[in-house]
């Protein structure tokens, strides 16, 4: 009998990163890339107060799963997601966990001023 470890791996791309059933859709772009569409599960955290060096702020996060064999992640890298709104999202990666052949990527949204050079996005630790 196959263990839970074993099933899961079984079903990754069968049943959680499919776009019938838990993911969606995510366009990744890897530092200094282009992006290329990805299946990910994508879980909105919600706000989350952030210490900074000039006090600290509400920043929105979430929780992104993909495929091992899809992305080599970085700090650097960026995920686009559709918001239930339609409008388009601009996720940083702020940290990441393998296991399981898949990655569980820490993300910041990233404000439009910090997509356009308007703005700094402060490194996180």
């Amino acid at each position: 009998m196959a263990t839970f470890r074993e099933r899961l791996a079984d079903h990754r791309g069968d049943v959680f990163l499919n776009t019938d059933h838990y993911a969606e859709t995510v366009s990744y772009t890897p530092s200094g890339d282009n992006g290329t569409d990805i299946s990910a599960v994508v879980q909105r955290s919600g706000l989350e107060w952030r210490e900074q060096h000039d006090g600290g702020a509400e920043v929105e996060t979430a929780i992104v799963r993909v495929s091992a064999a899809d992305v080599s992640p970085t700090r650097k890298d960026t995920i686009a997601t559709t918001e239930p709104d339609a409008s388009i999202a601009t996720w940083g990666i702020d940290g990441w966990e393998y296991e399981d052949g898949m990655w569980m990527l820490q993300c910041v949204k990233i404000s439009e001023a910090e997509i356009t050079g308007a703005g700094h996005r402060t490194r996180r630790h």
